[in-house]
């Protein structure tokens, strides 16, 4: 019997944390942001300086896919809006977030297929997860996190 999926972000908050117990595994999502971060700026500036039109329709389709995705991912499949998000970065500089992109999702995989041994939460929720992992590692930048306490209730 199927597992009946999560039906807002506050309930997915505490899944996504219990996924994410290994503070090994949270450091490498910390660093997968970092790297989609710097290079998501590297590119953005790249493409400011060629084509501001261009960058400026890219990351409002990105924006705009994200927002409606999260507000719909409860209840529709997401993968069409992760599908525009994704097509709106690439249209900007393809090469540059293709790269972003990889390079995060590599530091988070290793996490959970290997540290963690468990499947990313990615596949199932891939926009909460994704700003799960934000939140995550905004929660690391003022010193949460980073050992096996203080995982918000969640052990």
């Amino acid at each position: 019997m199927a597992t009946p999926r999560i039906q807002s972000f506050r309930a997915f908050w505490p899944y996504y944390l219990a996924e994410h117990r290994q503070p090994r595994s949270r450091v490498l999502h910390f660093f997968g942001t970092v790297t989609w971060l710097v290079l998501f700026g590297i590119a953005a500036h790249s493409t400011w300086q060629t084509d501001p039109t261009r960058l400026a329709i890219g990351l409002g389709t990105f924006t705009a896919a994200l927002v409606i995705g999260f507000l719909l991912e409860p209840r529709h499949n997401p993968v069409v809006f992760v599908a525009i998000a994704i097509g709106g970065v690439l249209y900007t500089d393809p090469l540059r977030f293709g790269i972003a992109i990889i390079g995060a999702y590599a530091f988070a995989w290793v996490g959970h297929f290997v540290i963690e041994k468990n499947r990313p939460a990615t596949f199932s929720y891939p926009i909460w997860s994704l700003v799960g992992d934000h939140l995550m590692f905004l929660s690391m930048l003022v010193g949460r996190f980073w050992t096996g306490n203080d995982m918000g209730g969640v052990e």
